[in-house]
């Protein structure tokens, strides 16, 4: 069984199994959720090592609710809510309960994956500042400061992409996006890295030691 490094106690380092780290997390006064649509994505499927059955039981429950709403009768969907957006939302009673079947190994992973789908703003995931004990106004300061990070880097790739003469994608509301280069995902790469240590850098030592053992390893979902 793999083991997971938490801290150190008079010189040593502790060592935790997943399962440990599950009812840990399951334990605290105020427990983070998993976002369960997240096991309907192939690569998080991988992850978790879900059996053949397990994918084949989260994929019938899409296909049910993709030909029940091609059936039903309502009010036209909304540009808010795709179809397929509307297929998962029907489809997390059965995800949780499929979730709530699966290893303390694997529910921590996709808890764990859900707070990496959030990135650095993961300090704003819902339940977070309470887990990590910080107010509602200091993440709203932080997730400030993420933003301007976030503008000062914007504008470092519309720069090189014009010097460059990167071709630019044009998307909803005027918005000028150049393509992905691999100097432009080094700049990417570089402005999520910053990202995370002003992070860290606002929360304090204590807690950004606190969100690393939630976070566990790296989960990358390109």
């Amino acid at each position: 069984m793999g083991c997971l490094l938490l801290g150190q106690h008079h010189g040593l380092r502790r060592r935790y199994s997943p399962e440990i780290i599950g009812l840990l997390i399951a334990w605290q006064p105020f427990p983070l959720k998993p976002d369960w649509d997240l096991i309907t994505y192939p690569k998080v499927q991988a992850e978790l090592r879900l059996t053949r059955g397990q994918i084949h039981q989260i994929d019938s429950i899409l296909a049910k609710n993709r030909k029940e709403l091609l059936i039903k009768k309502g009010p036209p969907i909304t540009e808010a809510i795709s179809f397929e957006g509307k297929v998962h939302q029907m489809a997390l009673p059965a995800l949780q309960r499929i979730g709530g079947g699966l290893r303390p190994s694997q529910r921590t992973r996709v808890l764990q994956v859900s707070l990496w789908q959030w990135g650095p703003n993961v300090v704003a995931y819902p339940g977070m500042s309470d887990t990590i004990g910080i107010d509602h106004s200091r993440v709203e300061q932080i997730e400030t400061k993420l933003g301007e990070v976030s503008i000062d880097f914007a504008h470092r790739i519309q720069t090189y992409a014009k010097a460059h003469h990167i071709k630019m994608l044009y998307l909803k509301g005027g918005v000028e996006k150049p393509i992905e280069t691999p100097a432009i995902r080094r700049i990417e790469a570089q402005r999520e890295a910053e990202q995370w240590r002003v992070l860290y850098s606002q929360i304090g030592k204590e807690r950004a030691t606190k969100l690393k053992r939630l976070l566990g390893r790296p989960f990358s979902f390109k």
